[in-house]
Parts: C-alpha cells; sequence; structure tokens
C-alpha cells in the first residue's frame, strides 16, 4: 500500500469519525432520532448494523448487479 493510499485511507476514516461525532451529537441535543443514527451506521458500516438494537436497524440498500 502507498503512502497515498495510506493518507486516503486516514482521510476516510477522519470524515466518517467526523459524521458519526456530529450525528451523535444532533441525536443528543434532540435534533435527530436514533434511527437516524441505525440508518447511518447500517447505510455505512453493515457489517456492524446486527449490533444494533433491534428498533436502530435499518436495512442497507439493495446494490444493483
Amino acid at each position: 500500500m502507498s503512502l497515498q493510499d495510506l493518507q486516503d485511507k486516514v482521510d476516510g476514516l477522519e470524515s466518517d469519525l467526523q459524521s458519526a461525532v456530529d450525528l451523535m451529537v444532533r441525536v443528543a441535543r434532540g435534533e435527530q432520532t436514533v434511527q437516524k443514527m441505525g440508518e447511518w451506521l447500517s447505510l455505512n458500516y453493515p457489517k456492524h448494523r446486527e449490533r444494533l438494537p433491534e428498533h436502530m436497524r435499518t436495512l442497507p440498500p439493495k446494490r444493483e448487479s
């Protein structure tokens, strides 16, 4: 893996972390629902969807083949 690939990965992870924190803050303030948090997790990290409580789960969108 090249240095540029690693930097791109770090940048993507930082962006995801910022999005997750922003969403968590909006949920904590009552500006967003926990269902929307579950939707975000389901879309961005579908492998972790099963860890969510049932009421927060959203099925990831089907990918066209």
